[in-house]
């Protein structure tokens, strides 16, 4: 009798070590997930000096569909560019093309695990910059208020872009440079203003 009693009593302990284990799992893991790593300057400069583990190559198999995959995204959009040219939009020709949207495939397909190659952050991170940059031209373009310089709202819808990104957690680095394409482009990129968005961003 003493002795299932003292079996019940640690087992009745083990279960509660288990429960305390498994609380503190689920903390650490909350941790991981809600409080992204303080960044340093050591860990910059850390960066800077290469100390980081570089990254391992794919194989064969792997980097031959990442091409095909980047390829048949391109050359799809490629196709539609060439068709759109032949549509105006306010007396101007419409594309889809944007440079950027290559940085898109390659992260998609050589990175698809990579946070930043996830849908969400695509189109999210796409959305959010190319909203900054149209709010940003209408504060430096001549056409508007012009309030700042044009080679200031160059460097500042990316830079306000990335931030935005960062907070959110959307962050997609080719989302950034489409917002460059856009603030920095000609007649025929800003004629579409909010449409932008849409297409070709969004359609693409």
């Amino acid at each position: 009798p003493k002795a299932w009693e003292l079996e019940k009593k640690l087992g009745k302990f083990r279960e509660a070590t288990h429960k305390v284990n498994d609380k503190r799992m689920l903390e650490d893991q909350k941790k991981i997930v809600q409080e992204p790593e303080s960044l340093t300057w050591e860990k910059y400069k850390a960066k800077f000096r290469g100390n980081a583990v570089p990254q391992k190559g794919n194989d064969a198999k792997f980097s031959l569909f990442a091409g095909a995959g980047s390829f048949l995204a391109l050359i799809t959009i490629t196709w539609a560019d060439d068709f759109f040219k032949t549509i105006k939009y306010r007396d101007k020709e419409m594309f889809t093309l944007i440079a950027s949207f290559a940085a898109v495939a390659a992260l998609l397909f050589a990175a698809p695990q990579s946070p930043v190659s996830q849908p969400r952050n695509i189109v999210l991170g796409h959305l959010l910059c190319c909203a900054i940059a149209v709010i940003t031209d209408y504060i430096t373009s001549a056409d508007y208020l012009s309030l700042l310089p044009q080679w200031f709202g160059i460097a500042l819808a990316p830079a306000l872009g990335t931030t935005a990104m960062s907070y959110t957690g959307w962050t997609h680095p080719p989302a950034a440079a489409c917002a460059t394409a856009y603030i920095s482009g000609g007649e025929s990129v800003k004629n579409f203003h909010w449409l932008f968005l849409l297409f070709p961003v969004l359609w693409d």
